[in-house]
């Protein structure tokens, strides 16, 4: 808070810069400017899920601990602040499983995720898979925690008929330059989810995917993209929900067949963001999901209004919720078909 806000750096607010005009301040709670949240934003953010949303299942965390000072990071201060931050999500749901995906962020350099024959200690990217190993046991098992050491993803079986596959997309990033040195799946990944989807089919359960870069994003690899795409089309019946980070933005992906283009078959929802790198309110979504079939029916995002909470800092923020999704947009719920009519509702109706 104070810091500088408008620095014409790739991020702004940062410690030990002052601004010469009042104006290009950073306020408490967050700035609208290139600028990531405060820690007391952070831990704001977390107080209140806790005390507003006392009946969670589960929390689903779609990655990107740190901060976006890229040419800052080094293998200490990522450690660190991973650490705090995991420590600050098993404080505030003790009760709650949290499920972590990593995100583009956390290795150093950030974006970067080696192919497994790279063992020198200065590229390599297993540094990030045991410490994730090491922060996540707390909600994993063995069986989990052997493929995040592999490479960063790992299934695990939430409750009687219902599977969580977390991925590591981070590995189909544009940004990873390895993908120059070798565009092959990096650690066997789609496979292995096609495999572990088989499996889940033959077992009758039902499976959410969390991921940080979504795919058929415009920042992800098009190859990537076209074979999970495949995979996602083939086990349809199966993958009831998909969760993804990175954007920061409040938006959704409608995947239809391959075959009979306007068939729907599944929706990937993005979880918004927390910081408001660039010109966001700091905001989180409430999933409802039926206990049967686990298909998300609704939404709900919350948010506040960072220009209102910064007049009185001494004031913790006023979170109010912005929408439903299904009474903002006049749906009868929130399967791959109304959000299909909402499109053509748009489309048809600006």
């Amino acid at each position: 808070p104070g810091s500088l806000a408008a620095c014409g750096l790739p991020v702004c607010c940062t410690a030990n810069t002052v601004p010469t005009n009042p104006e290009d301040a950073a306020g408490f709670w967050g700035d609208y400017r290139d600028c990531d949240s405060p820690l007391h934003a952070i831990d704001d953010a977390l107080d209140h899920i806790a005390t507003q949303h006392r009946d969670l299942d589960f929390v689903y965390y779609t990655g990107d601990i740190i901060n976006h000072r890229g040419w800052g990071t080094s293998f200490s201060s990522n450690t660190e602040d991973m650490t705090l931050i995991l420590d600050r999500l098993d404080a505030a749901f003790p009760n709650v499983p949290v499920y972590p995906a990593l995100g583009n962020h956390e290795p150093h350099p950030l974006n970067v995720f080696a192919p497994l024959e790279i063992q020198d200690e200065a590229f390599s990217t297993q540094w990030l898979f045991d410490l994730s190993a090491q922060l996540w046991e707390r909600w994993l098992d063995e069986d989990a925690l052997a493929t995040v050491r592999r490479g960063g993803y790992y299934t695990i079986l939430a409750r009687p008929g219902f599977r969580i596959v977390v991925l590591n997309s981070n590995v189909a990033y544009t940004m990873n330059w390895w993908l120059i040195y070798d565009d092959v799946d990096p650690y066997g990944q789609l496979q292995w989810l096609a495999d572990t989807l088989y499996k889940a089919e033959q077992n009758g359960e039902k499976v959410h995917i969390l991921s940080h870069v979504p795919s058929s994003d415009s920042t992800c690899y098009a190859v990537w993209s076209r074979e999970y795409r495949r995979v996602l089309e083939r086990f349809a019946g199966t993958v009831t929900g998909a969760f993804n980070g990175h954007s920061h933005v409040d938006e959704l992906i409608l995947y239809h067949s391959i075959e009979n283009p306007t068939q729907p078959i599944s929706v990937a929802w993005n979880g918004g963001s927390l910081t408001t790198f660039s010109d966001k309110n700091p905001n989180y979504k409430l999933f409802l999901v039926d206990p049967e079939s686990f298909e998300v029916v609704d939404y709900d995002v919350w948010a506040y209004n960072i220009t209102y909470v910064n007049l009185t800092p001494d004031i913790p923020p006023n979170w109010f919720r912005l929408y439903s999704f299904k009474e903002a947009y006049g749906l009868s719920g929130a399967a791959p078909e109304d959000v299909r009519q909402l499109a053509i509702n748009m489309a048809k109706d600006r």
